[in-house]
């Protein structure tokens, strides 16, 4: 009886990983991956260029010093998702930080782009790598902290997330929105004008991981200014990491190799497919994301729709 049940345990086992092998397989051929590995490093191909930056004006960089990131430095490309858009996806590692670089066009308008991540508590209902999120406070429309809990797949635990966010109109010089986050110090986060609320709701505080984000900054330049064009909306997202303060990495100087792969073939293909598809969802009126748009209850969308001149798809405007 015991040979048979260690069979069946044994034979359960077999199909699951066969199961997870199709899935990684299946994930990899809609991902173009430009990267090997060298000393265990990310090590990037020739291929690669520079990304032009196009802001350089000192004025700029004053109002806005974030800005700053897309000049440091070169890009290197890391993989491109052609699946269900084209999605490219560059790395760089410089001065003990590690950096993403998203660029990509989507088939909607400014306001619907930020929607993704201003109704924070709609975002585990698309993104499977989060399991909770909410906006803990809210500093007039441009400005907010929010929470979240990261849940990334096995073997890497819960991470909590804390983060101060900012959307800078720019469309006059520049033509376009920034929008910057990053986690503030812990000491902002407890008791007196701390930006995060406290105490820490109960299904954060329960978990110990923290993940800091050192900044992330988005480019959001929109086209299609005319109503009569649907309106569309090039990003530029750059993501910023000290691997040295992840505890979870326990003081490694950069992000391992097997966390890349994890990230670039199959997190990030998976994760593309399920934003492109709520993005396509808002030309439907019903779904909860268009009405939030719709009833614009902090006035956010509304003003990014008088500067952009972007239709908003999805309201009564």
């Amino acid at each position: 009886m015991a040979a048979i049940l260690l069979l069946t345990v044994c034979a359960t086992l077999l199909g699951i990983y066969v199961s997870l092998c199709r899935l990684y397989v299946r994930l990899r051929r809609i991902t173009t991956p430009h990267h090997h590995r060298n000393n265990g490093n990310l090590i990037h191909r020739s291929q690669s260029a520079q990304i032009s930056d196009s802001v350089n004006s000192t004025q700029v960089y004053n109002t806005v010093p974030e800005l700053a990131v897309f000049g440091c430095g070169n890009w290197t490309l890391a993989c491109e998702i052609m699946y269900p858009s084209l999605l490219q996806v560059f790395t760089q590692y410089r001065h003990g930080v590690f950096s993403f670089r998203f660029v990509t066009e989507l088939g909607v308008g400014v306001a619907e782009c930020m929607a993704l991540a201003h109704e924070a508590d709609l975002i585990p209902t698309w993104n499977p790598f989060c399991s909770w999120a909410r906006v803990t406070r809210l500093s007039g429309p441009f400005e907010l902290w929010a929470h979240a809990l990261a849940a990334f797949p096995w073997p890497i635990p819960r991470h909590r997330v804390c983060i101060h966010a900012k959307l800078v109109d720019m469309m006059h010089p520049l033509g376009l929105f920034v929008c910057s986050t990053y986690t503030p110090e812990e000491s902002e986060c407890i008791g007196g004008e701390a930006p995060c609320s406290s105490p820490l709701p109960p299904e954060v505080a329960e978990c110990s991981q923290l993940l800091p984000l050192k900044l992330s900054v988005c480019r959001l330049t929109p086209h299609a200014l005319s109503p009569k064009e649907r309106p569309r909306t090039s990003i530029d997202l750059v993501v910023q990491f000290e691997p040295t303060k992840v505890a979870y990495l326990r003081g490694a100087t950069t992000i391992p190799q097997w966390i890349l792969n994890l990230v670039l073939s199959v997190v990030l293909p998976f994760l593309w497919r399920k934003l492109i598809a709520v993005l396509a969802e808002f030309s439907s009126h019903d779904t909860l994301l268009a009405r939030r748009v719709a009833t614009d209850e902090t006035g956010l969308y509304r003003l990014i729709h008088a500067s952009s001149k972007q239709p908003l798809v999805g309201s009564t405007l």
